[in-house]
């Protein structure tokens, strides 16, 4: 099991940000549109009719709601950033074990094996390995 299965796929904050902001503009600008809309069937009722303005309202209303969608999903981009900067710490304690030459000497056999004796892939699979580890035993 890698990292990626045990987290989910993880995007950085900015893209989520970037993404609520893209979908907040484009729901403000039909908004904006739409209430256009409303105010000059409200103001030349005899030509616009009652469904064109019953239509904006109700184009609306629906409009509100889905800013109000919007807002909430905003809401979960935290937990999935705790959750990234979770796996980027397990894979930095995992960096650090190598670097203070403190491997797990289970795990390290296990990379030298997969890596067939290349010691650079050694160290990258080592770190994978015990990131999976570290992810698995934190909360």
């Amino acid at each position: 099991m890698n990292v990626d299965e045990t987290f989910g796929t993880s995007y950085p904050l900015w893209y989520y940000l970037l993404n609520a902001a893209i979908i907040i503009t484009v729901l403000t600008v039909a908004f904006l549109v739409l209430r256009g809309i409303l105010r000059f069937a409200l103001k030349n009722k005899e030509r616009a009719g009652s469904l064109a303005t019953k239509t904006a309202a109700a184009t609306i209303e629906a409009t509100k709601q889905a800013v109000a969608n919007v807002k909430s999903a905003a809401a979960s981009v935290p937990s999935n950033v705790q959750r990234t900067q979770r796996q980027d710490d397990a894979y930095a304690r995992a960096a650090e074990e190598i670097e203070q030459a403190a491997m797990h000497k289970g795990l390290w056999a296990r990379a030298f094996a997969d890596a067939e004796g290349n010691e650079q892939k050694q160290k990258a699979l080592y770190v994978r390995y015990r990131a999976e580890q570290i992810a698995k035993e934190a909360p």
